[in-house]
């Protein structure tokens, strides 16, 4: 660096001068000291002693700690020369006292006025090596400039590191061409109108410049040009390439989210949960109009169907208080002509303060109506084959009951000696119980899937089902947390199940205990257990197949089926011999705690 430099050499002409001044110092005194004895010596005491007041006002000066101490040994040295003199009277000793105390005096003064300017120089230095450090590591380029003899040219007087980065030079090359050196930079980019302009009228500019480099890579400059007191211009430049690049992504990919919302016609809302309002996306405003662009969630809520307010609030009322991070809810909102129309609302906190809570929650709702349409006609049409079913389980069993009847007939005709007969009644009376229990289970099975899925709660499932823990002979043990959990609407089959499994087949089990835990990557494990024989490790996986067991077979099949529906998923994880022990892994989108909960 050029200023770098400059400091250093000056510094090194200071301490040469420095150390002159010392021996021409010591000359001088000398010099008087000889002077004075010779015109004492020949009876003169009055023009010799200014000779005194050299050495006096250069020590003083360059060392302004001994200043006063060597004006005093001067005046004493002064005082004994005077013993020199052939005749001495009272008017030539306090003549002398008066010349000791003025060596005194100046040495004083010219020490005092010598340290405030070693101050103010140290102070300057600190200033200059702030300034140095700043002008380094400041992370912009900075170049100062001169214009040469007030003409057309411009001579670079320094560039800082930052700068010499940017504009590809050494500090070797910088120091070695000196002012010489033109800046790459003004060159490439073409400033020298805008130095020239700002050198002229004194205002500073502002501007971003860009060119193409020599591998045809397109870069940007911004540049900042003022002028100094001093009258020299200081370019003040940053590589904004990247910067650039980044601006263009965000403004591509802007639009390809315009597009993709209008595309899918999504309507996107941000709500700020700090002010308590909601922002809706311009395409949003055209499908929920008369929806203003921004306004407050109260007045937001007045165009939510009256039957869907409560469930949606209720969500509103898990996310502030960090209940969960998510919302995804169905409801019915206002349209442009007062229509209330469906839509599935997805949304996530986008911005969260430790002091505050959540700040921001930020989704997107899309238009369900024609969906929800098709959805009823599914549903109705379901109902009907429900129906009709029903209609034929009813008279297929009638069927069984009335074959199970003739058999039982049959039997009461058939003489005590047939006893392959009887077996072949006995054979019927199988099959036909076999019938019943399969046509039983498909009332079950049918009603798989037909209703949405909801939130339902862990404990109020428990306490529905516990009597079939206590039919069983079995205690049951709730140790679960206060939680919901997104399944099909048959969920409390899995716990009959599994309470009934327990009680019927756990050889020696007195207890069946329920737990919950969260797992590593936020899913929550429900585990129900007994403490009876337990099941081998080569049936753990075969349980859940559909005919495996030892009644019909169905029963974990139904299980498996019905936590399938909703992405949970159910293992047999027991020790062998140390009782049954399920766990069913729910999804962390797919469970939250109640407001009661944690």
């Amino acid at each position: 660096m050029i200023c770098k430099y400059y400091l250093s050499a000056m510094q090194n002409l200071k301490e040469y001068f420095r150390s002159i001044s010392l021996q021409l110092i010591i000359l001088i005194t000398i010099i008087c000291l000889s002077v004075s004895a010779y015109c004492l010596s020949i009876g003169v005491t009055i023009v010799f002693t200014h000779l005194f007041y050299i050495p006096i006002i250069l020590v003083s000066y360059y060392y302004p700690k001994y200043g006063i101490k060597f004006a005093g040994f001067v005046s004493i040295v002064y005082l004994l020369s005077m013993a020199l003199l052939p005749e001495i009277n009272s008017g030539i000793i306090i003549s002398a006292l008066i010349r000791g105390l003025m060596f005194i005096l100046v040495g004083i003064v010219v020490s005092y006025l010598s340290q405030i300017q070693k101050s103010a120089k140290e102070e300057s230095e600190v200033n200059k090596n702030l300034f140095m450090e700043l002008f380094n590591n400041i992370g912009s380029g900075i170049a100062i400039i001169s214009r040469k003899d007030g003409g057309d040219e411009f001579i670079l007087k320094s560039l800082n590191k930052k700068g010499m980065q940017i504009d590809s030079r050494r500090e070797e090359e910088i120091h070695k061409t000196g002012h010489e050196i033109n800046l790459r930079e003004v060159e490439r980019f073409n400033i020298y109108k805008e130095i020239m302009r700002v050198s002229d009228t004194g205002r500073e500019e502002h501007f971003i410049r860009e060119d193409i480099n020599e591998e045809g890579i397109r870069e940007w400059r911004e540049f900042f040009i003022y002028t100094v007191p001093s009258g020299e211009i200081i370019v003040v430049f940053d590589d904004i390439t990247g910067r650039k690049k980044q601006e263009k992504e965000i403004l591509e990919n802007g639009e390809r989210l315009k597009l993709a919302l209008n595309g899918a016609r999504l309507t996107l809302f941000d709500y700020n949960l700090t002010e308590d309002t909601i922002t809706i996306n311009m395409q949003g405003r055209e499908i929920n109009s008369p929806i203003p662009e921004t306004l407050p969630i109260n007045e937001f809520y007045n165009y939510i169907h009256p039957d869907d307010l409560e469930n949606f609030q209720a969500g509103i009322t898990r996310i502030m208080n960090g209940d969960q991070k998510n919302i995804s809810t169905i409801s019915r909102i206002q349209s442009l002509n007062k229509e209330f129309r469906w839509y599935m609302l997805l949304g996530e906190i986008a911005e969260f303060s430790e002091s505050y809570g959540p700040k921001r929650l930020i989704g997107i709702s899309q238009d369900i109506t024609d969906l929800r349409k098709y959805q009823e006609s599914v549903e109705e049409a379901n109902k009907k084959l429900n129906l009709l079913s029903s209609i034929t389980r009813h008279d297929i069993l009638n069927q069984v009951s009335a074959l199970i009847l003739y058999n039982r007939l049959l039997e009461g005709k058939i003489p005590p000696e047939e006893e392959e007969a009887k077996d072949y009644i006995n054979k019927m009376d199988s099959i036909s119980a076999t019938i019943q229990k399969q046509i039983s289970f498909t009332k079950e099975y049918h009603n798989l899937g037909v209703n949405a899925p909801s939130w339902q709660n862990l404990n109020d499932i428990i306490r529905h089902e516990e009597h079939i823990a206590y039919s069983g002979g079995l205690t049951l043990n709730d140790r679960s947390e206060d939680i919901e959990i997104f399944a099909d609407q048959m969920i409390n089959k899995v716990f009959y199940n599994l309470f009934e499994n327990s009680g019927k087949y756990a050889e020696g089990a007195e207890a069946i205990t329920v737990g919950f835990r969260t797992g590593d990557d936020g899913e929550g494990v429900i585990t129900v257990e007994d403490d009876g024989c337990g099941i081998p490790d080569d049936k753990k996986k075969k349980i859940f197949d559909r005919g495996y067991g030892r009644n019909t077979g169905f029963g974990l099949f139904l299980t498996k089926e019905i936590l399938d529906i909703t992405n949970i998923s159910i293992a047999e994880r027991g020790a062998g011999g140390k009782g049954a022990k399920f766990e069913i892994t729910v999804p962390k989108n797919r469970w939250r705690f109640t407001n009661s909960g944690q």
